[in-house]
């Protein structure tokens, strides 16, 4: 049992190296490993967060509680003054 299981592992290594080879042969050629575009990768990094947010504003926006003229008294926890 732990053969066949040692097989299959070694095939998934070997599978993942030969992913890695072209990028492994592209850094030799270059001489040097291309950084990424970090600025880039924060504004995708964040984008399923902004849109759920957004589809919670559009949600709020149509609740009656929101449009009550005493809401923001009603959820602060501060009073509010006029």
């Amino acid at each position: 049992m732990t053969d066949i299981v040692d097989r299959h592992l070694i095939s998934r290594m070997r599978d993942a190296i030969s992913a890695l080879q072209g990028i492994a042969e592209e850094w030799t050629t270059l001489g040097t490993i291309l950084e990424a575009d970090w600025s880039r990768m924060r504004s995708l990094e964040f984008q399923e967060t902004i849109r759920a947010r957004n589809s919670v504003v559009k949600k709020l926006v149509d609740n009656t509680c929101v449009h009550c003229p005493s809401f923001p008294d009603h959820v602060s926890n501060f009073p509010i003054t006029h």
